[in-house]
């Protein structure tokens, strides 16, 4: 279990001074899926076969010094919304059952540049466009969701199937599942990365983004994935600047928001890490978010209008291959209008303004990533403080608003909750462009929280 717990950082240093070999590496990583995937079911198409000829070629030219960074050898884990050349895409749909792409996804190229092996395809919600991804369930609690629509992605990594993993976010489906999941996850700001040969088809809030066990993790994988292979073994502002480490930053809480619809549990662990931000000499600020529940509106207008324009004529001809969920949210956009479209756009551009207002005073936003622990498989509405609220508003409360708006968010764990027995995420929401200092502070927090578990049923 040790090497498996390891950050990729320490796997990768192993590996160069030559304690580990990239195949040893790779090998661990199969045994683990090979004994717990079968309960978890988070990988959609094992590649155990491609991965092991990577890691030995990569265990070659490790073993002549010639690493092509810190990530060089180390196996990774892929959301099946990636085309990987010659391996089945199928998005989670029947859609795309026979689709077999010819050349990789930018992000795929650039995950082979790196020498990471590919263990294989990681489950997605159907369309990537839903919250449960079934058949995968939770490691801490395999009667409980792990979210979506990334939530092959982020089971895999908190059951310790793979180091670390890619995946997509349109709403929160990358932090949503890294907070039910107890791992961290990151969508960085909009349009840093190449979504060439990625399958999501809304534009407007598409993002990539990497799930791992730490936030160092998520910053080497961020590099991987813009092509920056130069800084992919670099560390933090902070440890390159002692004065920028010694800043003390300044977050902003909307507590009216925070406080409207929250399980006992998020709300007791996030007031606990607020203290703990007090007695750090961080200065906690209250704000007001505008249009948090307009967001919703304009989320749903935009990219319920650009999903349907793709998938229209498998609606009119083959419907049968859409789920009922998949199908109502397709039927909706299509009574969308021109105009409605437009002034959501128009609303999305005040928003942006509002927040980066907001922003202009504060370092970084803070929320819980997810305002319940993970529900359980087949729980819609979910039930806090006895009201029933639906499962894509109680998942996507926090979340989702920054789609909108493209900025920099991250979520990392801050501990178990009384009650549930499941780990509780917290948010932090940056500046856009501003990606390196939002993981400065984070990797800050994150020492300061000290909380990293496994899930007993992997150990």
């Amino acid at each position: 279990m040790t090497l498996l717990n390891w950050p990729l950082r320490q796997i990768g240093q192993a590996i160069a001074r030559k304690e580990v070999s990239p195949l040893e590496v790779t090998d661990s990583f199969i045994t683990q899926i090979e004994r717990l995937d079968p309960i978890i079911q988070a990988f959609a198409l094992p590649l155990f076969e491609e991965a092991r000829v990577v890691a030995q070629e990569r265990t070659t030219n490790c073993t002549h010094n010639k690493c092509r960074s810190i990530l060089d050898g180390i196996p990774i884990g892929i959301k099946d919304i990636f085309d990987v050349a010659n391996i089945p895409t199928r998005l989670g749909s029947k859609i795309f059952e026979k689709y077999i792409p010819q050349e990789d996804a930018t992000i795929i190229h650039h995950v082979k540049q790196a020498g990471m092996p590919i263990l294989g395809k990681l489950t997605t919600h159907e369309l990537a466009m839903g919250n449960r991804t079934p058949p995968t369930c939770n490691p801490w609690d395999t009667t409980r969701i792990p979210g979506g629509s990334s939530g092959g992605a982020a089971a895999a990594v908190a059951a310790r199937l793979v180091p670390a993993a890619v995946g997509s976010d349109n709403a929160g489906s990358v932090r949503m599942p890294a907070a039910l999941c107890g791992i961290v996850g990151f969508k960085p700001t909009y349009d840093t990365i190449d979504l060439q040969g990625m399958l999501s088809r809304i534009w407007s809030f598409d993002h990539a983004g990497p799930l791992g066990k730490t936030v160092d993790d998520v910053r080497l994988l961020y590099h991987m994935m813009r092509g920056s292979l130069e800084e992919v073994s670099t560390r933090s502002l902070a440890e390159q600047s002692p004065d920028y480490a010694d800043r003390t930053w300044t977050i902003g809480i909307d507590w009216e928001w925070i406080s409207q619809t929250i399980h006992p549990d998020v709300e007791s662990l996030f007031r606990q890490t607020e203290k703990w931000f007090n007695v750090q000499g961080m200065h906690i600020r209250t704000v007001h978010l505008p249009y948090t529940a307009t967001a919703f509106s304009i989320w749903m207008t935009i990219a319920s209008a650009e999903a349907v324009t793709h998938y229209a004529t498998v609606l009119r001809t083959s419907p049968e291959m859409i789920s009922p969920e998949i199908r109502a949210r397709l039927q909706y956009g299509q009574e969308i209008s021109a105009m409605e479209y437009i002034q959501a756009q128009q609303l999305r551009k005040q928003l942006q303004h509002e927040l980066l207002t907001i922003l202009s005073d504060v370092d970084v936003l803070c929320t819980p990533t997810v305002s319940i622990p993970a529900p359980l498989l087949t729980e819609d509405p979910v039930f806090v403080h006895d009201q029933p609220i639906s499962l894509f508003d109680a998942t996507l409360q926090f979340t989702l608003p920054f789609n909108v708006v493209g900025f920099p968010a991250i979520s990392i764990p801050i501990g178990l909750g009384e009650l549930s027995k499941c780990p509780v995420g917290l948010q932090l929401v940056g500046k856009p462009y501003q990606d390196e200092m939002l993981l400065d502070i984070a990797e800050q927090i994150e020492t300061i929280v000290g909380w990293r578990q496994v899930p007993s049923l992997c150990l």
